[in-house]
């Protein structure tokens, strides 16, 4: 939870308010931002990682990834976290594997953030995609022939892939 909270502070733009209460099952954090609720319950004597409820839109949300995804885009934090986040979603219940996850590195001379990730298949072939993040905002993904810019062209083109490859 005090990543999360953490998160929260750094990327809230506006005023975020909070209201904590205890019991002896779970803590409840209650946030409000902007027009958004969100209602946290981190349970007592349970495995860190499974410890933690969101409460948004009347629904409810157990799995981490979910629950960055759901921060994501509330807080508008479109990068490169949002989009590993977002790709090991939409493998979670499939046989692909994603590798590499954290093959990262810096390019000095370039100003460039290098992402390289790779999706292995049913048949084994090895789906390549190159995430490049230059001067610390610009996003783009090389992809075979194609070179993709833009956040919302990205998940598109991500969504494409895992889609024909999912046929």
């Amino acid at each position: 939870m005090d990543n999360i909270r953490f998160f929260m502070k750094k990327n809230a733009t506006d005023r975020l308010q909070v209201s904590i209460t205890y019991n002896d099952t779970f803590t409840c954090y209650k946030y409000k931002y902007n027009d958004n609720y969100l209602i946290f319950k981190e349970y007592n004597q349970i495995e860190e990682d499974d410890n933690i409820e969101l409460i948004y839109n009347k629904k409810k949300y157990n799995n981490f990834n979910d629950i960055q995804l759901i921060l994501f885009e509330i807080f508008n934090y479109k990068t490169i976290e949002y989009i590993d986040i977002y790709l090991q979603k939409k493998i979670e219940n499939t046989s692909l594997i994603l590798k590499d996850i954290y093959n990262d590195y810096y390019d000095d001379n370039n100003n460039k953030y290098i992402c390289k990730r790779e999706i292995i298949t049913n048949e084994n072939e090895l789906i390549k995609l190159k995430f490049v993040v230059y001067n610390q905002i610009e996003l783009y993904l090389y992809y075979k022939d194609n070179t993709i810019n833009g956040f919302d062209n990205i998940i598109k083109k991500i969504d494409e892939i895992i889609n024909e490859i999912n046929k």
